[in-house]
């Protein structure tokens, strides 16, 4: 981004499956050293969004050079200290693990609420609804433009299809829905590329109207 190597969220970190945990290799594939990494935005704090960020064993910072950048409004939610009593248990550990890694690292910036510029050429949009902070961010080169809509949608088959249907691991189901097709419009709106972390790869293309929902065609090649 500019002269800036921006990466959006960290994956697994390879502590959720044995299946995942590949984007430091993939990242050296594509020729891209980690230690070059200069500013990270994360989009939420789901495990599979942020685990990359930390070490399994000691939480020690992966990226302790780069700017990691995040909502305000999810990191508020996460580190609420009465936030245990608000949770079901499975996710107290991730809770813990939260508060006991991001309030201590001197790299981490928030953002605030609404649609803003963050970076030359890229614009966090408020994607909640999913969690409570949850952000899609819009990357602008002249007249590209690219979507990445986070966990707005997760398989596109189903909840592009049908967007007004509800995802179990969304925390506001109602909310989750109606960004689901406002920010999606957008995307058609904008002629734009939309990328989407559960979208198998390659996970970015472009959106068409179907029925009431979105059909997604994938770049291939």
């Amino acid at each position: 981004m500019g002269q800036k190597n921006v990466l959006v969220d960290s994956g697994t970190g390879g502590q959720l499956s044995p299946d995942a945990g590949l984007m430091m290799k993939n990242l050296k594939a594509a020729g891209v050293d980690a230690k070059s990494i200069d500013t990270i935005l994360i989009s939420h704090f789901h495990p599979d969004h942020i685990f990359g960020l930390m070490a399994k064993d000691t939480n020690a910072p992966i990226f302790p050079d780069a700017e990691i950048m995040m909502p305000a409004r999810e990191y508020k939610f996460w580190t609420d200290p009465s936030i245990l009593s608000k949770l079901p248990k499975a996710f107290h550990g991730l809770a813990q693990r939260i508060q006991a890694t991001f309030p201590k690292w001197k790299n981490v910036t928030l953002f605030e609420e609404g649609e803003r510029d963050l970076l030359p050429g890229v614009r966090a949009l408020p994607a909640y609804g999913h969690t409570p902070g949850h952000t899609a961010f819009h990357i602008n080169s002249g007249k590209e433009q690219l979507i990445i809509a986070g966990d707005a949608a997760n398989l596109p088959a189903l909840f592009l299809k049908n967007p007004n249907w509800h995802l179990v691991f969304d925390g506001d189901p109602k909310a989750a829905q109606e960004t689901r097709v406002k920010l999606f419009n957008r995307v058609l709106e904008e002629n734009a590329v939309v990328a989407g972390y559960h979208f198998g790869f390659p996970n970015a293309g472009k959106l068409e109207k179907d029925g009431k929902g979105f059909a997604f065609s994938s770049f291939t090649g």
